[in-house]
């Protein structure tokens, strides 16, 4: 599964501590809200509805801008819960995700790639 999504916020940026009225206590952020309508946005066009869950472990590699701000690895936890939440793969636990690839392209605009990639046991008699 290889598709395309816009650069997300980073981890610091994907919750606030609201101290008062309706909804208190730790929610998500604007920037990460509008994150998500935009990612949803991606999910409709490139039809990722259309493509089955992966149910067994898996891999992830993510390419980001070369002009992005910040750490590869703040940003990678809004993907992964995106594509939990999105019903592409069943968990982010270490009994799924059996490994993850974060690193920089040559891209200018502010999109990243992400490539999903089943892995099937090969086990030695």
């Amino acid at each position: 599964m290889y598709f395309q999504l816009p650069l997300p916020p980073t981890q610091n940026n994907m919750h606030v501590n609201r101290t008062f009225g309706v909804g208190f206590g730790r929610v998500k952020s604007y920037s990460y809200r509008k994150w998500l309508v935009q990612a949803d946005k991606y999910y409709t066009s490139q039809r990722l509805g259309r493509e089955r869950r992966l149910d067994g472990p898996y891999s992830v590699d993510i390419t980001f801008p070369e002009a992005m701000r910040g750490d590869l690895d703040g940003r990678v936890k809004a993907v992964l819960d995106w594509c939990v939440s999105r019903k592409l793969v069943v968990d982010d636990s270490p009994a799924y995700l059996r490994g993850l690839n974060a690193r920089f392209g040559t891209d200018q605009s502010r999109m990243i790639w992400v490539k999903i990639t089943p892995i099937t046991s090969t086990v030695a008699a």
